[in-house]
């Protein structure tokens, strides 16, 4: 029944009791016992929903993408933790990790307004070497990267290259899966304004975000005293 007829039949009922008894008792229990055998109706159309063999069915549809989009955020992890798709790396700050940094100023001079970021894919150099690699990207990567013009860097390049394809394969399937699945989601209308929760709780839609982990590398330029940084 829709709405808009529903709840004006729901006052009306009591109400008509009332005036045909003449006794505002009886339409005060009408409307409550009306209320109940609301409620009573609504859980057990809920209930028969979720029961039904569609709502099994599509939730065991939305496990099977979600196990796999979740193999594939662990697989993306992985290769982040292990480098996998990096060729190449830069030697500044290789060791920076062992050593301290203090700011002593007797003024409490602010030294950390930039600091600089060292990482393998991260090559620390002056400005003048940071605005070289924007005009000329390709040369300054080989050459402050250690990326050589031999067989075995071009085979390396090639293998990224290959493991980065395949990866997007499997990525652009499992989203193509997860928009079919997404267009059967289309409960009752009941079920999303009155119990949404319960809803998105049984039906286990709870996907991490993935992103294809592509190689990036910085050149990057921070002044002695911090107070000045170009990338």
């Amino acid at each position: 029944m829709p709405l808009w007829l529903f709840i004006p039949l729901l006052i009306a009922v009591p109400v008509a009791l009332g005036m045909v008894t003449n006794n505002p008792i009886v339409a005060v229990v009408a409307l409550a016992v009306v209320i109940v055998a609301s409620s009573i109706i609504w859980a057990v159309r809920k209930n028969r929903y979720f029961g039904s063999e569609r709502f099994k069915a599509l939730r065991a549809e939305v496990a099977s993408v979600v196990a796999e989009h979740n193999d594939i955020v662990g697989y993306v992890a992985e290769i982040r933790a292990r480098g996998s798709f990096e060729v190449g790396a830069s030697s500044t700050g290789q060791y920076a990790h062992l050593a301290t940094f203090d700011n002593t100023s007797r003024w409490n001079n602010r030294r950390n307004r930039n600091v600089a970021e060292y990482a393998s894919h991260v090559h620390n150099a002056s400005l003048q070497i940071v605005r070289n690699a924007s005009m000329e990207p390709i040369k300054y990567l080989m050459k402050y990267f250690g990326i050589k013009a031999d067989r075995e860097t071009l085979a390396d390049v090639q293998r990224v290259a290959e493991s980065i394809s395949q990866l997007e394969d499997a990525v652009a399937n499992v989203r193509e899966r997860e928009m079919v699945i997404a267009a059967k989601i289309d409960p009752p209308v009941f079920i999303l304004k009155r119990y949404a929760n319960e809803f998105w709780s049984q039906l286990g839609a709870h996907l991490s975000p993935i992103a294809v982990p592509y190689p990036k590398y910085k050149f990057q330029y921070t002044s002695a005293g911090g107070n000045s940084s170009q990338k």
